[in-house]
């Protein structure tokens, strides 16, 4: 059996439902077939896709996490993707779309998911003049359309010097259970994504490539949940309307990016400090600094510099964690301390109540992780809010990007002239007007193209003030014994 069988079972095997993150499934328990490079000092990454990495959602969580858990390592982080986009269109604009747009960049790393528009969903409408044969063939022409232009993205990325991660397409949803747009529902497209999955594994085997297993995980995830309620949806977490079976909402982009940082195999903790209360000691100071621990007359106090900064959960992608254990995975921060008089102890951190706790919780070790009262947790926030930011200005860019490509696309222009490509966007201003439409959106892509330069350096300077805030800084526990 192949390791991707072995992952869809155990997690068909998990128990099914709305599961809270202390009983839900640990993305350590799958086989991921195939493993990711991390991200090293120095480098730049660039995420070539469609819409679904457009939208800068689950590559801004994965930014944030390397801003937070290795805040001395500069990465440069570009998103690629364009709306619609397919391998087909990437290489018959190459010149511009991969050799600029991508390449351009000076990548060490290239992630690719591609295959959700590839596999052309309008063949798998309901079939009314066209025959079923017809059909059928044009299928599989789309699927084998998909693989040799991918091959030739992967050769020519490849050819640079970059490394590959090959992300398999995430999932569409197909059951007629979950509620969603009014649209026809293209029954087969998820299977057409998984023949192209399955294509991506053994290619990326064979290139000794990354691989990222989007399609197979959150697939067996999913038919998990609806086991157990059928109308439910992993790409819908958090919402009851406007699912279009194609785009998953920013939960389910939270488990993406957990998906692929644990297929780097980065570790679940980010720190473990262990102290005995009766000698003063530090047992174990893992990716930690701790000093001056003092025994108090009720208590103990010390002092921890952490090598790094909790990764949480903003507000939303919390329903995630009701189906996988993100921070169990990816944001323990433990504090041990033993021996400890009996009794409940008070926790303070820089002044700061962050809870109280037995002596056998303290003993055996808590999680501070995700417990928002703490400094630490609330220094990581600020720092996601500047991921945030960051994001709206990828979105301009690529809007500026994306008129690029079409003004060279459908009216063979010159991506990189300002003026040619601007007169595309004010001929369709004028015409919203003559209309009576809005025309706001068109007037901020004629923005972002013609400050496209200064919109970069924003996001690149945004990138490190991420990293500076969050450098971790020494930080005063106190715990002190309750009365009781």
């Amino acid at each position: 059996m192949n390791p991707l069988s072995i992952a869809i079972l155990l997690v068909l095997a998990w128990p099914a439902g709305n599961l809270k993150a202390e009983n839900a499934p640990r993305i350590d328990d799958l086989q991921h077939g195939g493993r990711a490079p991390v991200f090293e000092n120095g480098q730049t990454v660039c995420f070539l896709g469609d819409s679904i990495t457009q939208g800068a959602l689950y590559q801004t969580v994965i930014e944030y996490f390397y801003a937070t858990r290795y805040p001395d390592r500069e990465v440069t982080f570009w998103n690629c993707g364009i709306a619609g986009d397919t391998a087909q269109s990437i290489m018959s604009m190459e010149s511009y779309r991969l050799s600029i747009d991508v390449l351009g960049h000076g990548p060490a790393v290239v992630a690719i998911m591609l295959g959700m528009n590839d596999v052309n969903r309008g063949l798998y409408t309901p079939i009314s003049k066209d025959k079923p044969e017809g059909r059928m063939e044009a299928r599989e022409v789309a699927l084998h359309r998909y693989r040799e232009n991918m091959r030739l993205i992967f050769d020519k990325v490849q050819s640079s010097g970059a490394e590959l991660i090959l992300m398999t397409p995430t999932i569409y949803e197909e059951n007629p259970a979950v509620a969603g747009d009014s649209g026809e529902i293209c029954k087969g497209v998820n299977g057409a994504l998984g023949t192209c999955a399955e294509w991506l594994r053994s290619e990326a085997e064979r290139r000794k490539a990354g691989l990222v297993d989007f399609h197979g995980l959150l697939g067996a995830i999913n038919a998990r949940e609806q086991a157990a309620d059928g109308g439910v949806s992993l790409l819908k977490l958090g919402r009851t309307s406007g699912l279009d079976r194609v785009h998953p909402f920013m939960p389910c982009h939270w488990i993406m990016a957990a998906i692929f940082l644990k297929a780097q195999g980065h570790s679940s903790v980010l720190s473990r400090i262990e102290i005995d209360a009766n000698s003063a000691a530090v047992l174990t100071g893992s990716r930690a600094l701790v000093e001056g621990v003092k025994a108090t007359p009720d208590g103990l106090s010390f002092e921890v510099t952490s090598e790094a900064i909790p990764f949480v959960v903003s507000d939303n992608g919390k329903s995630a964690l009701d189906v996988f254990p993100i921070l169990e995975e990816l944001g323990q921060e433990i504090l041990c301390v033993k021996n400890l008089l009996p009794g409940h102890y008070e926790l303070r951190i820089d002044n700061v109540a962050v809870g109280a706790f037995s002596h056998a919780e303290l003993g055996s070790g808590i999680n501070l992780g995700c417990n928002s009262k703490t400094p630490q947790y609330q220094q990581s926030m600020k720092v996601y809010q500047l991921a945030v930011k960051r994001a709206s200005y990828c979105g301009k860019i690529r809007n500026a990007v994306a008129a690029r490509y079409a003004a060279a696309k459908y009216q063979k222009l010159d991506p990189l002239n300002n003026a040619l490509v601007g007169k595309t966007i004010l001929d369709k201003i004028e015409q919203a007007k003559a209309k009576g439409a809005d025309f706001s959106s068109s007037e901020a892509t004629l923005d972002a193209v013609q400050n496209q330069a200064a919109l970069e350096a924003e996001y690149q300077a945004l990138g490190v003030q991420m990293r500076a805030a969050a450098a971790p800084c020494k930080r005063h526990y106190i715990l002190t014994k309750s009365q009781q």
